[in-house]
């Protein structure tokens, strides 16, 4: 769509490749962070990118410790990564880190970061089509209304989403999400 898009030209796509270009670095990310875990009894610095960190939170909410095999082996690697080296027996135990990382500002900021990105998005897609909305807008009444169907699109073949997609962004519903000023600086 970002290449060659259906509505529009290219330089009004701008904004939406923007956004998901920003999306996109943001995921990819590397940083360091620095944790305390407990029951290893170690300081220690890991390196993430933002991808695994959202992976590793969402798993570990998701799933009970019979189920949490996969997030283990690849905190473990990440671990082994940074130069720590774990016995088999802390290797379950480390799975705790990830819960101190949710109760605190950590895990706050990433899935804030996530939203408000998701929601800049939504936004910028709204822009794209919005031009094409109003002008392919029939209004019947004040309660009925239908869209002038695009060439190439016809009621067998890709009117549901053409309809889907206008209809969905109507009335935009997603709220505008803004991270703390305190957690960007600080993460």
């Amino acid at each position: 769509m970002l290449n060659s898009p259906s509505f529009g030209s290219t330089s009004e796509c701008e904004s939406l490749k923007n956004i998901v270009s920003e999306f996109t670095s943001w995921l990819e990310t590397e940083f360091t962070y620095e944790i305390y875990s407990a029951n290893i009894a170690k300081e220690i610095e890991i390196k993430l990118t933002r991808r695994t960190t959202l992976y590793l939170i969402g798993n570990r909410c998701k799933h009970a410790l019979p189920r949490s095999n996969a997030i283990v082996k690849k905190l473990t690697k990440i671990y082994k990564k940074s130069g720590i080296t774990l016995e088999l027996d802390e290797e379950v135990q480390i799975l705790e880190d990830i819960d101190t990382w949710l109760l605190d500002n950590f895990g706050g900021y990433h899935f804030t970061k996530l939203c408000e990105l998701c929601s800049n998005i939504y936004y910028a897609i709204h822009e794209y089509i919005r031009t094409e909305l109003e002008t392919r807008t029939i209004y019947h009444d004040d309660t009925r209304y239908s869209y002038d169907l695009p060439s190439g699109v016809s009621k067998s073949s890709g009117a549901f989403e053409f309809y889907e997609l206008f209809n969905r962004f109507r009335n935009p519903w997603v709220p505008k999400v803004t991270t703390s000023e305190y957690l960007q600086g600080k993460y």
